[in-house]
């Protein structure tokens, strides 16, 4: 040390340049701190990238790698017909690109699998058949094939009973584990909770986002912070006795929908206004993102609530269908409901936007079950979610920024009062959509049982889920579903069918206690 003191004085400062062997080591250490630096900030787009390997790869195994390629990959386009606009040779154009409408084969197959071999003479409002959802149906062979023949392309199968070791968890190995106190000691691997560490969907909904790399210390404090304020819901288990019926779905004639075979990625070109209203000839749109529409069955003369109805894509298709009916389009964010009005301007003649047809409000889901119980036939519950696709591939307003964490822990709990909303705000035996593009268990299937689990306990609610794997399988050729869900279905993207991810379930309120019901709305509960 002497030496290299001596050496110092000799150049007269650490702080002159006139001695390169001096100041090396500490340029050179500068140098290594700017990089370590810069590997802790990591950008939004990498963190949601880090957390879903981290989740997804525990919940679809196998899958996830050619799933992830697919999100990240260029995305597939379906160009929704507008009903609205009077130049009959858009369709012919769509086709002479190499498009082709997915919606009528999806609807004939369905009608022709309910013709042939299932529901036979059962019509529309007939006594659905009761299944349980852990159980294996009778009606279908145990190998998943339809009457004991063996499966082909246009086989629709009953969704695989579900099975105890691939119950839907964050990466454990534990087949039945629930978030307990000794999981958010100190005493768990110095206070750092991993995927590894909690199985099951745990008793705290946060657990799904808290264990991305960099939130772990979070969990003590958030799951201490809400122990009064939030009784989280069960795990995914038997216990929860939620009944599944099936009844035959149809597919709604007047909605088409144009893609490109699977072969082909390209863009399809700008819509071109009509020669009449002005109106735009398509909207071009995820074309998973209308299966929502499809599977809800809506009537020409429906009254219908779109919870959350921007960018509007979804509200346009329900337009399409309804003639005699009525729509609420509500969007309680000031931007997104500019964006859902420009839409409508933009692809509805000014007559039908003044008919008293469709009215857009700004209420808060949340305030629509206390404010208007038993009031719609049918409610589309699209929930604000992680949007995983968007997530992954764009910095701007990412929900996986830093400054939006307690937005993204929360939205389970949102998702879930929004859920419980639509259900008490539809008529008794009416149907209530819900729908996510995420990924994530803890947004779709476990909000499903969170919801079902509190609408029975608080409001003496009943309510159903519907099996929609008919509907899966009648658009398999053009979508890719996952075999992981439990209530919902799931399109998941794949290089030749990159579309999703999409969640989607169908529920029917079947009845509710007034006295209960109406008690809880006036207390606001």
């Amino acid at each position: 040390m002497s030496g290299f003191l001596t050496s110092s004085a000799r150049c007269g400062s650490f702080l002159t340049n006139s001695c390169s062997r001096c100041i090396q080591p500490r340029r050179s250490k500068k140098k290594w701190v700017t990089r370590e630096s810069g590997a802790l900030k990591s950008s939004p787009t990498q963190l949601a990238l880090k957390q879903f390997d981290q989740q997804y790869r525990a919940q679809f195994k196998e899958d996830w790698p050619s799933m992830r390629l697919a999100l990240l990959s260029l995305q597939k386009y379906g160009a929704l017909l507008n009903n609205f606009s009077d130049d009959a040779g858009a369709t012919q154009r769509l086709v002479d690109l190499g498009a082709t409408d997915f919606v009528a084969p999806m609807s004939g197959k369905l009608n022709s699998f309910y013709a042939e071999k299932k529901f036979g003479g059962l019509a529309r409002g007939s006594e659905p058949a009761k299944v349980k959802q852990d159980a294996q149906g009778s009606e279908y062979a145990s190998d998943g094939s339809v009457d004991g023949s063996k499966p082909g392309s246009d086989d629709f199968r009953d969704p695989q009973e579900y099975d105890e070791s691939n119950r839907m968890n964050l990466g454990g190995n534990t087949p039945e584990g629930s978030l307990n106190e000794s999981d958010v000691s100190g005493d768990s691997k110095g206070g750092r909770v991993t995927g590894q560490e909690i199985s099951g969907v745990a008793a705290s909904w946060k657990d799904d986002y808290i264990v991305a790399p960099g939130y772990e210390a979070k969990l003590a404090y958030l799951i201490g912070r809400e122990a009064e304020e939030y009784q989280p819901t069960d795990n995914l288990t038997d216990d929860a006795a939620v009944e599944t019926i099936k009844i035959p779905l149809a597919v709604a004639g007047n909605v088409r929908c144009h893609v490109f075979p699977a072969d082909r990625f390209d863009r399809f070109p700008p819509s071109r206004l009509d020669s009449i209203h002005g109106c735009l000839l398509y909207y071009t749109l995820d074309a998973s993102s209308l299966l929502p529409v499809l599977a809800l069955d809506i009537q020409p003369d429906d009254s219908v609530l779109d919870m959350c109805a921007a960018p509007g894509g979804k509200s346009l298709a329900m337009l399409n269908i309804l003639e005699n009916g009525g729509i609420v389009l509500n969007e309680p964010s000031t931007a997104r409901k500019k964006r859902l009005e420009s839409v409508l301007e933009s692809y509805l003649p000014k007559d039908v936007i003044n008919s008293g047809m469709l009215q857009v409000t700004s209420l808060e889901g949340e305030e629509w079950g206390p404010s208007a119980p038993d009031t719609f036939d049918k409610v589309l519950v699209d929930v604000p979610c992680t949007t995983d696709r968007l997530s992954a591939r764009e910095r701007d307003n990412n929900i996986f920024s830093v400054r939006r964490n307690q937005e993204r822990w929360e939205l389970p709990s949102l998702q879930e009062d929004l859920l419980c909303s639509a259900l008490l705000s539809v008529k008794p035996g009416g149907d209530v959509f819900y729908s996510t593009c995420s990924f994530s268990s803890l947004q779709n299937d476990a909000v499903i049982q969170g919801a079902l689990l509190t609408c029975r306990e608080e409001y003496n609610m009943d309510v159903q889920v519907i099996d929609l794997s008919p509907l899966a399988a009648s658009g398999s050729d053009v979508f890719k579903f996952s075999d992981t869900t439990r209530y919902g279905q799931l399109v998941v993207p794949e290089i030749s069918r990159n579309f999703g991810p999409m969640y989607f379930a169908r529920l029917r309120k079947v009845s509710r206690s007034p006295s209960q019901g109406n008690n809880q709305l006036n207390n606001g509960e």
